[in-house]
């Protein structure tokens, strides 16, 4: 193998999936060295401990940093696990309960562990080693180029039953025992405006500005300010009060410890839609896929991601077109006609920004035919 031509093992090496490029240069010394550049290409990054100082010692090392390209967070929460009597009831009522027979030491270890996690993702949210660790690790990526925002329930689910063992001993014990990813992993949707918040805020200290950034969970609560009448608590406004707050502020849209320490002690910056509007001036590509929720200031939010959109930038806003269609006191009816012609699940382009001034159904049905499918008007 190692008297395969260069380029020859260069094409390999960038034809493999990178989940398997570290089985890849295991194959050969001219594998493992042209293989070790996309093994660190993308780094995922979870809201636990370990993960995020795994980002951390990378940054760190003085050649694996150089070859970080993109950084994919998901910052999902770890599920209560509330008293033992109703961890182990509602453990052994799902589908897919576990079918071993564990003993009793086992089975309290695993609750044990389920509780450390919980516990210690919520400390470092209430002390803010999530957006330092991010800060830290961003600052030392030379050739970052762009961050995703995603939610990784279902690759982390689909891993839940054989963790990797960079997960831990720990949690692969923990694993064994739950078999089942949804009660550690919450199956309904996180709020991701935090999350966001700290990986952009960090993003501004990287040595080079990012060129694009995906975000699959949107968060419009990321547009709000102080003065704004939602008390949604977003990414510039909302509550600011103390870290000792209730799970409920965790799972809403609350940026706490003082808008992360006034920016890293900038008075002339803050979080909310100028730390956007200055993410954006840099970026060369941006998509953005997010649901309608009603809110008071919804048009006032579409205003500012407009202005935060108004660089040269080649935006990509996808827009849950089923979820707006839910709103009180509008036409929705949708011809039968038309079923199985129209496709609303299509990723709607920038038409889709004015999708709320609607007020029946025709005139969707009119922008989409005039943009074409996923067009521009």
């Amino acid at each position: 193998m190692d008297k395969l031509p260069t380029e020859t093992v260069r094409v390999i090496a960038e034809l493999i999936d990178r989940e398997d490029i570290l089985s890849l240069r295991l194959t050969c010394r001219s594998f493992a060295a042209l293989g070790l550049p996309r093994q660190f290409e993308v780094i995922p990054v979870m809201l636990f401990r370990n993960s995020l100082e795994n980002l951390l010692r990378i940054s760190e090392h003085p050649v694996y940093r150089n070859y970080v390209l993109t950084i994919k967070y998901g910052g999902e929460f770890v599920s209560n696990p509330r008293t033992r009597i109703d961890w182990t009831k509602n453990e052994w009522s799902l589908p897919g309960a576990p079918k071993k027979t564990f003993s009793e030491s086992e089975v309290e270890e695993a609750y044990q562990s389920h509780v450390r996690y919980y516990d210690d993702q919520k400390l470092m949210k209430a002390t803010g080693y999530d957006f330092k660790t991010l800060l830290s690790a961003i600052s030392r990526l030379p050739n970052l180029r762009g961050v995703r925002i995603m939610p990784l329930f279902s690759e982390n689910s689909a891993r839940f039953a054989n963790p990797p063992p960079a997960w831990g001993d720990e949690f692969c014990s923990m694993a064994k025992v739950m078999a089942n990813p949804y009660r550690f992993f919450p199956w309904e949707p996180s709020y991701f405006v935090r999350e966001t918040v700290a990986v952009l805020a960090a993003c501004k200290f990287a040595p080079k500005a990012i060129r694009w950034f995906d975000s699959k969970n949107f968060e419009l609560g990321l547009l709000s300010c102080d003065g704004d009448d939602n008390g949604d608590g977003g990414g510039g406004g909302g509550v600011n009060g103390g870290e000792d707050e209730v799970e409920a502020d965790y799972r809403r849209h609350i940026v706490r410890l003082p808008r992360f320490s006034n920016f890293v002690r900038d008075p002339t910056k803050d979080l909310g839609p100028p730390l956007l509007c200055a993410t954006f001036q840099s970026l060369t590509t941006v998509k953005l896929e997010t649901s309608f929720t009603y809110n008071p200031n919804y048009g006032l939010y579409q205003q500012r991601l407009g202005t935060a959109l108004s660089a040269e930038v080649a935006a990509q806003p996808c827009f849950d077109i089923h979820s707006y269609l839910q709103g009180e006191d509008v036409d929705w009816s949708f011809p039968e006609a038309l079923v199985g012609h129209i496709d609303l699940n299509a990723p709607f382009a920038k038409w889709a920004q004015d999708v709320c001034g609607a007020r029946c159904m025709s005139e969707v049905l009119q922008r989409y035919i005039v943009a074409g499918a996923g067009g521009e008007v």
